[in-house]
């Protein structure tokens, strides 16, 4: 499995339903994650006030920096921290957990299996709204 995975930490903790967001405060803070893939990506926006997750697939290779621009355009003045994972010598699901336990809070894998995202607090994340 040739995957990259970018975890961009926000200063915020926000909802998207309900328009607000917050000074992040330890664990409880949103994300930004891109799951570069060989033939495909995709985008995961986590909302931590509510456990919202918005997924956003491109069906085709993505380019790291690209993923890091489009993240610095849309998000620069809440960006925190950055995080980068070469998940290229994990095979299986165990292993990527793992490096959650590293971090703290788990991996989520998505039903179908083609990606997955760092989920720091381990809640339990579910599509709530659709974006405008």
């Amino acid at each position: 499995m040739a995957v990259r995975l970018l975890v961009f930490k926000l200063a915020v903790s926000s909802s998207y339903a309900e328009n607000i967001e917050y000074e992040a405060e330890g664990d409880d803070f949103d994300t930004v994650q891109w799951w570069l893939g060989a033939d495909e990506a995709w985008r995961v926006r986590t909302y931590a006030v509510d456990h919202d997750i918005h997924v956003h697939h491109v069906a085709q290779p993505l380019a790291e920096t690209l993923a890091r621009q489009n993240t610095e355009k849309h998000y620069g003045d809440v960006l925190g921290e950055t995080l980068a994972f070469d998940l290229a010598g994990v095979d299986d699901a165990a292993g990527i957990a793992r490096i959650a336990t590293q971090l703290g809070g788990r991996f989520d894998v998505a039903g179908n299996g083609h990606y997955g995202f760092w989920n720091p607090t381990a809640a339990d994340y579910s599509t709530k709204t659709q974006p405008e």
